[in-house]
């Protein structure tokens, strides 16, 4: 029984890291396909400042021409790097972005998260083309809608939403007649962290009806993080034992 909610749970986990296989229709999809016409064109040069916000796009069925690798995921930059996305390592970004790079990029659309230093620049980005902020620490809906506004991919993200309330309904069914805890701990530069109660992934595993460890609900961020993740001591793995536990790895 442990090893079926161990399944269970890392494939949750996987759902909430990147819902790019939620992803509906091709890339640059026109209304007809969707039955619905949408105020805002298709970008023709889409730039994502950082991997979070590139997945967004590409879950919404929009590929973005370049990434700027800010959060320097290997994860996420293998996903975008297997759809022919040019990827590009930006690890100064985070701290120090560099609007003259963004230009050169010649963009019509640019989408970045609030993470880093990266909101420091919106308004010069905004007059290098129009540029959308997306929460790093937001339900995973208001995040997705907030992309899929900028794209003028609603319809699409109202499909995915559907997909994803189907997946949770079934999931949280059996939870309910068995009441289950996960933990998720993420490995990062050298360090491990948890997610924040607010971040997408925890508002993903909170909506299929898992419980969380204490140590987890109290999360807060980090003064070294600035993302959705608490640092988290060797000596503080014992407080994040559940019935399933998700280690995910990173560079």
């Amino acid at each position: 029984m442990r090893q079926q909610w161990g399944l269970r749970a890392t494939a949750l986990a996987a759902t909430a890291t990147a819902l790019v296989g939620c992803s509906v229709g091709g890339d640059d999809a026109d209304a007809s396909e969707t039955g619905e016409s949408s105020a805002v064109p298709a970008p023709q040069k889409l730039l994502a400042l950082d991997e979070f916000a590139a997945l967004n796009a590409l879950t919404l069925g929009v590929k973005p021409d370049t990434v700027f690798a800010t959060l320097q995921s290997q994860a996420a930059k293998e996903i975008l790097q297997s759809e022919g996305i040019e990827v590009v390592d930006k690890p100064t970004f985070f701290q120090s972005p560099d609007v003259e790079q963004i230009a050169a990029v010649h963009p019509d659309r640019i989408l970045l998260s609030d993470v880093g230093s990266l909101t420091s620049i919106t308004l010069q980005a905004n007059e290098i083309a129009p540029t959308t902020v997306l929460a790093y620490a937001a339900p995973w809906r208001e995040v997705l809608n907030t992309a899929a506004t900028a794209l003028g991919r609603e319809s699409e993200a109202r499909e995915i939403v559907s997909r994803l309330e189907t997946k949770f309904a079934e999931v949280s069914g059996t939870v309910e007649a068995q009441p289950q805890t996960l933990s998720v701990l993420v490995g990062f530069s050298g360090g491990m962290y948890t997610v924040i109660p607010q971040s997408p992934m925890s508002s993903i595993i909170e909506e299929a009806g898992f419980g969380r460890p204490q140590a987890e609900l109290d999360a807060k961020i980090g003064p070294n993080t600035g993302v959705a993740t608490s640092s988290v001591s060797g000596e503080e793995v014992g407080q994040h034992a559940a019935d399933a536990m998700v280690v995910t790895s990173g560079t």
